[in-house]
């Protein structure tokens, strides 16, 4: 009787930590897409810029002094903070992956199993960031 109780308790315990694991990872979730939608919105900004610059028909020093400090100031900003979305998107991706391999190691070898593929998912989803 004592032994089902300690395995009761035990099972408790897990069922309760997947479930803490599982609502953090929902969150992070939520963030990932918050940060890749701004990514996007970087890129389309960026590109909006481009295309505003070589609008042929704007001519004189009122454009040549905005295409100056935007090449010079603005796009290596948007660079800047669309590369350090792009680093906070993979810190996020991994984490999210170290708490679903944690939830694998209830689940024994084949947990293991699982877990070596998802971190192998994760490596690859990270280069395709």
């Amino acid at each position: 009787v004592m032994h089902i109780r300690i395995c009761l308790i035990t099972q408790f315990r897990c069922q309760n930590e997947i479930q803490g694991l599982e609502k953090k990872i929902e969150r992070l979730e939520d963030a990932k897409q918050k940060l890749q939608t701004y990514k996007l919105n970087i890129e389309t900004e960026k590109f909006d810029i481009t295309q505003k610059l070589s609008c042929s028909s704007w001519k004189g020093s009122n454009k040549e002094e905005y295409e100056g400090i935007a090449e010079e100031q603005l796009k290596p900003c948007y660079q800047t903070y669309y590369d350090e979305t792009d680093r906070a998107v993979d810190a996020i991706m991994d984490e999210i992956t170290r708490l679903e391999n944690q939830i694998y190691d209830q689940e024994g070898v084949i947990g293991w199993l699982k877990s070596q593929i998802n971190s192998l998912g994760n490596y690859i989803e990270t280069l395709l960031n």
